[in-house]
């Protein structure tokens, strides 16, 4: 059958493949159009428009398909290969419903319906358009030789029409052009659907392109149009233009791909992006693929299938050459895993390709190209190298923006890659830095009508200020992202996360446990394409205490961070981990230790403060005391205060210090009426909430914020108290005598490594960092 269609001289062939199965007969109709737009013969505009109109419906898949087909200038054959085989019975016998509405209204429509077994074909027999004809296998090339033109055909098919091919000449150009090199630059020609004289003469040559079209002309394969503003342009017949492309194709491969190269650069300036990517395709030149790629963001979602399909079978080898391209297929194995690729690989190929970009672009693409180098770190789990590209991608940007020096072709592209490193900022707990980036992306956007990059810059500023613990702030910005039409375009999970997320966050703050519920129900979904599986993890943990299901929660952390957990995972993720671990510890649950962060030297006022309510816990005031002034000195949002001043109150209660208590707790009130936080109330037992109530004139306010919160359950054990061996106990009393560890090895009759080894054992049980910090421990817990 291939071998016939590609015989016919005069004919259009539409043959749209049937695998993968489509699923529904609109399905298949649009491969069609698809099909006949990658073979150059409808407009990008047209195709646009179509699969905008369409939506999911056969009957205007159908329609359009004959729309398209009625307008072509040549005779058109749709071959459907054995569809019976690929797709299920009710969508096959719509198909061929369909095929007999199609053949009753386009009269120069020829259909081959070929199958190879007993089908419901006969549905098509009522259309006086169909001829049908039962064929073996054996026999079917010779029926088709002789079977000549029918009008339409159920398993049969047509003739071939006469060719005259010889030599280098192609159709009906046999008998003018016998000349290759006429020939070759003839073909090359025919690659735009039509052409206008400086086009021509950007492909062939000044004089040579005039005198070219001429004798086209005069041999009757083409003509010059008029549109309405009185422009001339040169169309070839259809089925010239067919034979005559994939001719050049075949036997004159550099001469096809350096004809695309020129009518890539072409669109390109003409702003006919999305055509300018396909003849880049073509022309297989890595370069130019990504920079006109890159300048496609506008529509790069809504591409014809055919264009990515082609995109992604070019080698891998080369996508790897250009950082937009590899990080494209990188993100395309995330989705689909292929066999022997890894989407790591790609990621660090576009690093590289980053690095070594080509200093011809201009100053907007470089900065782009910055911008997917933090992205591409990002995703390999290199935080601090993803941190310090993205520093310098925001003063580059600040610095080029102001200077108004700025691409508007590359305007998407820098609106995507500016909010990726907003992202890359925020993973870094870059937190000021990741905000006035996000403001500059939302700003940019609103003023270049990109709305739904502005809505992604508005929903990671929802989720920084919930992380800060502005609730109110958070929600005003999440306001902001519902009074726009995002529904319909944020089609993907991974496009809402922050969304999402900033929801989440805010409840968990005000300690809503049912709130808390609904908020992680509704991001469920999201969750497998997101890499902040860390703030889902806190609030399952969260409603695990709230309702005192201490041993569920630590078991969630270990069973999440055991699946979750990898060496690629960012600092930030690894660091809001320990603060949940300390607070199981305050629970009673101890959990494996994680790694901190190399560049986390400094102890954040969070970690600080939850430290000291376990020295609280043991009644080692005067540390906690320490640590919470430390804590004081470090806070910067209203969250970390909210937590410091729920110990500050603690502690003041255990050491019955009225002023304290009354401090603290106007603090914990203007932040409750402020902010609405409350989740670190979970921290404070009924007897110290009745303490804090009494330092103030009004307790109703926060008296009723504490009603939303549980309080901790009674422990039956005292907190983390350390099970030390027979011998371990003996090294640290002679420890706490002595002061002296070769001292302590002389008086056991042990060897400095033995002793060494039991204080390490000793620290590790305690959670202390020192021989002095383990003794007073121990003190506090009456072991010495």
């Amino acid at each position: 059958m291939r071998s016939w269609t590609s015989a016919l001289s005069d004919e259009i062939v539409v043959w749209p493949d049937a695998t993968p199965a489509p699923r529904t007969a609109a399905s298949f109709w649009l491969r069609a159009i698809t099909h006949l737009h990658s073979r150059a013969l409808i407009a990008d505009e047209h195709l646009s428009r179509t699969l905008t109109a369409i939506r999911a419906s056969s009957v205007e898949a159908r329609d359009a398909l004959a729309t398209m087909l009625t307008v072509l200038t040549a005779p058109s054959v749709l071959v459907v290969d054995d569809a019976h085989a690929a797709i299920d019975p009710p969508t096959y016998r719509a198909l061929l419903a369909d095929i007999a509405h199609l053949l009753d209204q386009v009269t120069h429509l020829r259909v081959v319906l070929a199958e190879t077994a007993a089908t419901d074909v006969d549905v098509l027999v009522d259309s006086a358009n169909v001829t049908r004809a039962d064929v073996s296998t054996t026999d079917l090339a010779e029926y088709m030789a002789s079977a000549g033109h029918c009008d339409g055909s159920a398993e049969s098919g047509s003739g071939p029409a006469e060719s005259s091919q010889s030599g280098y000449s192609v159709g009906e150009l046999s008998g003018s052009f016998t000349d290759p090199s006429t020939v070759v630059d003839i073909c090359a020609l025919t690659l735009p659907p039509s052409i206008d004289r400086r086009l021509a003469e950007a492909l062939v040559g000044r004089p040579r392109a005039a005198e070219l079209l001429d004798h086209v002309t005069d041999a009757g394969l083409g003509t010059w149009v008029k549109d309405a503003l009185g422009s001339e342009r040169f169309e070839f017949r259809g089925g010239t233009r067919i034979r005559a492309r994939d001719l050049l194709r075949r036997r004159w491969p550099s001469v096809h791909r350096r004809s695309c190269q020129i009518l890539a650069r072409h669109f390109a300036n003409e702003g006919l992006t999305d055509i300018a990517l396909d003849y880049a395709i073509d022309s297989e030149d890595i370069d130019l693929i990504g920079g006109i790629a890159l300048r496609l963001f506008p529509v790069s979602f809504s591409l014809p299938a055919e264009t990515t399909n082609r995109a992604s079978s070019l080698p891998f080898e080369r996508l790897r050459e250009h950082p937009l391209l590899a990080v494209w297929t990188a993100e395309q194995l995330d989705l689909g895993a292929r066999p022997g690729l890894d989407a790591r690989e790609f990621f660090e190929a576009a690093v590289a390709a980053c690095r070594r970009s080509s200093d011809e672009v201009n100053a907007t693409e470089r900065l782009v190209i910055l911008g997917i180098e933090a992205y591409a770190l990002r995703r390999l789990g290199a935080g601090d190298d993803a941190r310090s590209t993205a520093i310098r991608f925001d003063e580059q940007a600040r610095n080029l923006l102001a200077a108004g020096r700025f691409d508007e072709s590359l305007d998407h592209a820098f609106a995507t890659y500016a909010y990726q490193v907003g992202v890359t900022l925020i993973y870094s707990e870059e937190w000021q830095r990741a905000t006035r980036l996000l403001r500059t992306v939302e700003r940019f956007c609103a003023l270049r009508r990109i709305g739904h990059r502005r809505n992604s810059a508005l929903a990671a500023q929802s989720y920084v200020s919930a992380i800060a613990g502005d609730t109110n702030g958070s929600a005003d910005l999440a306001r902001r992202v519902e009074d726009e039409d995002w529904p319909r375009v944020w089609l993907t999970g991974n496009t809402r996360s922050y969304f999402l997320l900033a929801r989440i966050v805010r409840e968990l703050a005000r300690g809503d446990v049912l709130a808390l519920q609904r908020a992680i129900a509704a991001f469920r979904p999201t969750a497998p394409v997101t890499e902040h599986w860390d703030i889902v993890l806190i609030g399952d943990v969260f409603i695990d205490l709230s309702r005192g299901r201490t041993t569920a929660a630590r078991t969630r952390f270990e069973s999440v961070v055991r699946r979750k957990l990898t060496d690629g995972t960012h600092p930030g993720i690894v660091n809001r981990l320990m603060i949940l671990q300390q607070i199981l510890l305050l629970f009673g649950e101890t959990t494996p230790a994680l790694s901190r962060s190399k560049r986390s030297t400094e102890r954040g006022p969070l970690s600080l403060a939850l430290d000291a309510a376990r020295d609280i816990d043991r009644k080692m005031f005067g540390d906690a005391a320490t640590k919470l002034g430390q804590a004081a000195g470090r806070v910067k949002t209203p969250l970390e205060q909210h937590v410091v001043f729920t110990v500050l109150a603690r502690l003041g209660v255990h050491r019955e210090d009225s002023d304290s208590i009354r401090n603290a707790a106007s603090h914990l009130y203007l932040l409750h009426a402020n902010h609405g936080l409350r989740i670190a109330f979970s921290l404070l037992s009924d007897d110290e909430r009745a303490e804090v109530l009494a330092a103030l004139d009004d307790p109703s306010s926060l008296s009723s914020g504490f009603s939303k919160v549980p309080a901790p359950p009674a422990r039956d054990r005292p907190l983390a108290t350390a099970e030390l061996t027979p011998t371990q106990l003996r090294v640290l009393r002679e420890l706490s005598k002595r002061g002296d560890r070769r001292a302590v090895a002389h008086a056991l009759f042990l060897a400095p490594g033995t002793v060494k080894a039991h204080l390490r054992a000793i620290y590790r049980k305690f959670d202390a960092h020192s021989q002095d910090e383990a003794i007073a421990r121990a003190a506090a817990q009456g072991l010495l």
